[in-house]
Order: structure tokens, then C-alpha cells, then sequence
């Protein structure tokens, strides 16, 4: 089972120095990460954000660390899904 501490390790020190292969190896180790999640949506997005909240601790700012942090809060929103309509929108006055 890969943990959040493991899915961090296994990007971090290449998304710290900026390596060529830092994105290739944190959407590597996230999709691992996430494979170990039951495929519910809402435990999905509650790993996503547990996840990133975990890497946003390390305070990596490298290029390569931006793009991990932004792949990971573009996989935030998807799982999130489109955005429900406010309540009421659709009752007629």
C-alpha cells in the first residue's frame, strides 16, 4: 500500500532540484498513490486534498514543484466534478 508520506518520497527530492523527469515521477507516484484508494469519489477527492496539503508542507518552489502542486489541484477539480447550482436557482418566482 503507498502512503502519502511513500507518494511524497518517491518526487520529492526530483521536484526539490528541478530534474527533467519531476512531473513524469509525481503523476507516476500520484496515480500509484490513488490506486490505493477505493474508487469512491469523495474518498478519492479526500485523498487529493490530504495529499496536497501534505506536499504544500514541503514548500517546494521550483518549477517542477509548481507543476506537481498544479496537476495535483487540476485532479482536485476534476474529482470535485462541475460545480452544483446554487439552491433554489432553477424554482421560478
Amino acid at each position: 500500500m503507498t502512503s502519502i508520506p511513500d507518494c511524497l518520497a518517491a518526487f520529492s527530492v526530483a521536484a526539490m532540484t528541478n530534474t527533467h523527469d519531476a512531473e513524469e515521477r509525481g503523476r507516476a507516484a500520484i496515480d500509484a498513490y490513488l490506486l490505493c484508494v477505493p474508487n469512491d469519489p469523495l474518498r478519492r477527492l479526500a485523498a487529493l486534498h490530504e495529499l496536497l496539503a501534505a506536499y504544500v508542507e514541503l514548500a517546494l518552489d521550483s518549477t517542477a514543484a509548481m507543476a506537481i502542486r498544479a496537476d495535483l489541484e487540476n485532479r482536485i477539480v476534476e474529482a470535485a466534478g462541475p460545480p452544483k447550482e446554487q439552491l433554489g436557482s432553477d424554482q421560478h418566482a
